[in-house]
């Protein structure tokens, strides 16, 4: 090998140019380790947070002594002549290298040893959990579980199954049986309910699961539930199957709102069922009226409530409606007949309209809520009569008194008195009362016989209605439920059947024995 420097002929085994002096640096050994170390020092400094710089070996250069032989002595060690920086800071991977060449590939295989061994392990997790996060893996471990009969854990690895492969309803659908084996009913129902409202999954599994989720409900009598889910449904051939447990809303002709008029409510809903209301504010479940015709907004306030219940007692939304009928009360009892001397026996008639209450009066005093209620035409006695009617509305409002005066002479000598002398003698005569004619035998209590009215029967004519009573010793008066009616013109004797006539003027009458 030549020198680099004199080109002279260096012998082999020389590491210096005997004719100049110049060393021969031998990059293969020591420029390689050098750099290597340089690299390893700046690994290492990274991993144990060194911010100085390593202190890197660098050679030392010398010249033979001018008064020697022009030899250089051999080191023991290629390394002696290094030197260190003096800036430079010592650290871990110098100091081993510093012992020998040998020393520095050793641990620098042993480095090498580690991170091949680390990358195998790390390699081998990812592979585990690459399958252990696969869908087959959860399917498998499923299985596993359900044939264990922990069917808990089943559930848990279907779940990740459906993540991985969210098309799927199947996972789903067994989840759902898995939970009815468990008795977890309401979890069964939610999971179900989960693919029927997914819209994502197939058409066909919907309905399957809308029939599985209805059946399940069914079973459960909670028919409100089925109700609920339906009504999000947007299956028509679901809807259709299941209507019968659907409830539409009530629904109203009138928007709420103040008016200067009457108006008529009619309500009405889709699915044909009931409807119950109420016109105070008040609960329509618990306190409604059913609806059966147009209601009639006349006067005051009113809050309406109303609430549609299906066949299956599921009650809809509770719909309310506010309105305020602001007309001035006009409306007076319209009374027939007129006020006037009549030689018939008649009824008086009153119109009161829907949702209004009429009292009257037979003293000729003006009547109010604690007089006598109007319930249907009102017989007119014989002789001088006065009366007064008024109506109230809903809201307390009271219309005008009207006021009508009678006078009823019959073209007849039988007058009521004589009429109730004959019905007594006729009960005596029958055996019906002992000679005193105000007892019977077995009964205690004395008899009594009050006219009531006059009466006209239709197709039968005029009659005086007496009314039979027993006064107890304190002097109380209780109706048998006997009533009597006496021809007015001839004096024949009936009772009367008052509870399987159709009205007043159609009483039913039956001979008391044969003139």
């Amino acid at each position: 090998m030549k020198c680099p420097n004199c080109g002279a002929l260096i012998p082999e085994g020389k590491l210096y140019c005997e004719k100049c002096g110049e060393e021969l640096v031998i990059s293969t050994d020591i420029d390689i380790e050098l750099e290597m170390r340089h690299t390893m020092s700046k690994i290492v400094s990274k991993e144990f947070g060194e911010d100085e710089p390593v202190r890197r070996p660098v050679q030392k250069r010398t010249a033979p002594s001018s008064g020697g032989t022009g030899k250089k002595k051999p080191s023991k060690n290629k390394y002696d002549d290094m030197e260190f920086d003096e800036d430079d800071n010592p650290s871990l991977l110098g100091l081993i290298f510093k012992r020998g060449s040998k020393t520095g590939w050793l641990f620098y295989v042993v480095i090498s040893i580690v991170i091949v061994v680390v990358i195998c392990i790390a390699l081998k997790m990812i592979r585990s959990v690459s399958r252990t996060n696969s869908l087959d893996y959860q399917i498998e471990k499923a299985k596993e579980a359900a044939e264990d009969n922990n069917l808990s854990s089943a559930i848990s690895y279907l779940e990740k199954a459906s993540e991985l492969d969210e098309d799927n309803a199947e996972y789903k659908f067994t989840i759902a049986e898995y939970y009815k084996t468990l008795g977890k009913l309401d979890d069964a129902v939610y999971t179900l309910t989960e693919i029927a409202q997914n819209k994502e999954y197939r058409t066909a599994d919907r309905t399957r699961a809308y029939d599985d989720v209805i059946a399940l409900l069914k079973e459960m009598s909670d028919y409100s539930s089925i109700s609920r889910i339906l009504s999000d449904c947007d299956i028509t051939t679901v809807l259709d199957t299941y209507s019968s447990y659907l409830v539409g809303e009530p629904e109203f002709s009138v928007d709420e709102g103040t008016y200067q008029e009457v108006k008529t409510l009619v309500l009405k809903n889709e699915s044909n069922n009931e409807i119950y209301y109420t016109l105070d504010g008040s609960d329509p479940i618990q306190n409604g009226i059913l609806y059966t015709g147009p209601i009639a907004l006349e006067y005051g306030s009113y809050t309406v409530k109303a609430v549609s219940i299906n066949d299956y007692d599921i009650p809809s939304e509770t719909i309310v409606k506010k309105y305020l009928i602001d007309v001035s009360f006009t409306f007076s009892p319209e009374v027939t007949p007129e006020s006037g001397e009549y030689e018939h026996a008649f009824f008086i008639e009153v119109e009161v309209p829907m949702m209004y209450t009429c009292y009257y009066t037979t003293d000729g005093t003006d009547p109010d809520k604690s007089s006598n209620k109007y319930t249907g035409p009102v017989a007119v006695p014989a002789g001088e009569s006065s009366y007064k009617f008024v109506v109230y509305a809903s809201d307390g409002t009271q219309s005008e008194y009207v006021e009508r005066n009678y006078s009823v002479t019959l073209n007849t000598e039988l007058d009521p008195a004589t009429a109730v002398t004959k019905l007594n003698q006729t009960l005596i005569d029958m055996g019906y009362l002992d000679a005193s004619g105000a007892h019977r035998e077995g009964v205690n209590g004395t008899y009594l016989f009050m006219y009531s009215t006059i009466y006209h029967i239709e197709d039968m004519g005029d009659f005086y209605l007496v009314v039979e009573y027993i006064q107890d010793d304190f002097g109380n008066n209780k109706r048998t439920g006997t009533v009597y009616a006496i021809d007015c013109y001839n004096g024949a004797l009936y009772t009367v059947d008052t509870e399987n006539a159709e009205s007043a003027d159609k009483y039913i009458l039956t001979p008391l024995y044969q003139n």
